[in-house]
């Protein structure tokens, strides 16, 4: 399993995210974005973000409903529901995600590495 934390790229920002510097909680704003640069050009380890688990996930009340394993038997995964959409989380990673509905219609599949960026996906898809 990945580190809880990792270094964001500046590419990540945006009004909004959230991350760490010295502990703390931050929501960026327009003007931290710049501080933000800043700061990750310099090599700052300060600055840290979270990586997307199950805690974030059920903070947009998805529901957690299962653990399993792909068919190649190898693979994990976590299984959770919204009404009639569901979201997996391959690898027990927490990046790659697929949402889809129960006629398997597929609303997005990709990469979401925090909980901001899942907030950003969330809206943009429309659930």
């Amino acid at each position: 399993m990945k580190d809880k934390y990792y270094t964001p790229e500046i590419e990540e920002f945006h009004v909004g995210f959230e991350y760490e510097y010295n502990g703390k909680c931050i929501f960026t704003n327009d003007m931290s974005i710049a501080f933000m640069n800043y700061l990750i050009t310099n090599n700052n380890k300060q600055i840290r973000v979270k990586h997307l688990d199950q805690e974030d996930i059920e903070s947009f009340d998805w529901e957690f409903k299962l653990n399993g394993y792909s068919e190649d038997g190898v693979t994990t995964f976590s299984k959770f529901q919204k009404g009639d959409k569901f979201l997996l989380l391959e690898d027990n990673l927490y990046t790659t995600i697929w949402m889809e509905n129960l006629n398997s219609v597929v609303y997005f599949r990709g990469t979401i590495k925090n909980k901001s960026e899942l907030k950003r996906i969330l809206k943009q898809i429309g659930i």
